[in-house]
């Protein structure tokens, strides 16, 4: 029995002394240029052994930080604290002889800014595809303008911008001048100032609007739309005096798809009734001579229908490939009817002499 407690108690000092002989500990303090300590700064400790993980900290508010209960061996000790530069000490030896106190002096960050500068000359580009005052409008913008004529007519030549010759810009359908800008549910693409001076045009210079019209497709599909504006939402013409009631309405209606393998066919029809007025500011005279000012208002109403048809064939091949050709059809009228007043001013005759 007194052997066993001896041998025990051997054993028990002998582990003892083999685990403090492989443990040590680190401390210091984190302080900026001037010496003041810098809290809540985080300290890595990173052992030299791959396979072994992070030992991480926080300093405290006099910026002190320890590790305690290291294996010995090779560390990498790295501080990391906001506003400054982050501080690495590579060569560290842990050992059991003594507490090895490490402080680290951290510096302040400075931010670094890069500057390029290229020797390349620009060069003059004519390439018609890179002209930044080229407008392409189609998909959602296209559906974005006004689907009345006249407003969108108004703004496209707005975007435009001014032309180069005294009669004003020019306007190209299907590549063709001398047309009435289209319904908006028949046009596919909108260029404005493309390519300003290409041989290709009789007139150079910005101002220029080509407008390409819808083609058939391999499926059917068509559109129905009425739009509609009523004089009791708008303001009143301070012109026109009494104002009888007004209004406009605009009907379209479009279809399209295949007729064979190598044609197709699109349809389009415009029809718009404006019930406007005419304002009348004018000044007669009364029975008596004497000067009379009227401001009175006539009905102006207009209807304006637009019938267009456009049929494409394949030249080579099929449909939607290789080489293709295209016949349109445009049918525009407009009649436009003033109706005058019923009561007609009645001037004094002069008097026969003797």
């Amino acid at each position: 029995m007194i052997l066993s407690l001896q041998l025990g108690t051997t054993l028990a000092l002998a582990q003892t002394g083999a685990s403090q002989a492989v443990s040590g500990n680190v401390r210091g303090q984190v302080t900026d240029p001037s010496g003041a300590a810098i809290a809540h700064a985080d300290v890595i400790l990173t052992p030299g052994d791959a396979s072994s993980t992070l030992i991480k900290t926080q300093t405290d508010g006099q910026g002190m930080y320890e590790f305690r209960g290291l294996v010995a061996g090779q560390y990498s000790l790295t501080v990391v604290a906001p506003g400054f530069a982050v501080y690495e000490n590579n060569n560290i030896v842990i050992s059991t002889s003594q507490p090895l106190r490490l402080d680290a002096a951290m510096k302040i960050e400075v931010e670094q800014e890069k500057i390029q500068v290229s020797d390349t000359v620009p060069t003059v580009d004519v390439n018609p595809a890179n002209n930044a005052g080229a407008i392409v409008i189609s998909g959602k913008e296209l559906e974005a303008l006004p689907d009345d004529p006249d407003e969108l007519l108004t703004d496209l030549q707005a975007l435009a911008g001014p032309s180069a010759g005294p009669n004003g810009g020019q306007m190209y359908i299907d590549g063709f001048t001398a047309g009435q800008l289209p319904p908006k549910s028949s046009i596919r693409e909108i260029r404005i100032n493309s390519n300003p001076f290409s041989a290709e045009y009789d007139k150079l210079g910005y101002g220029r609007i080509e407008v390409f019209t819808k083609p058939g497709s391999d499926k059917f599909h068509g559109q129905f739309m009425v739009n509609g504006n009523d004089s009791a939402f708008n303001s009143s013409n301070p012109f026109a005096g009494p104002v009888p009631g007004y209004d406009t309405v605009q009907y379209n209606g479009n279809i399209g798809g295949p007729i064979n393998k190598k044609s197709s066919f699109f349809f389009n029809v415009d029809r718009r009734n404006i019930n406007d007025l005419a304002a009348i500011d004018a000044e007669t005279l009364d029975q008596n001579l004497n000067p009379v000012q009227i401001l009175e208002s006539a009905s102006n109403p207009r209807r304006r229908t637009n019938i267009s048809m456009r049929l494409d064939s394949a030249l080579t091949g099929e449909l939607d490939r290789h080489l293709r050709g295209f016949l349109r059809y445009v049918l525009d009228r407009d009649i436009s009817t003033t109706h005058l007043m019923d009561e007609l001013l009645t001037l004094p005759r002069p008097a026969p002499v003797s």
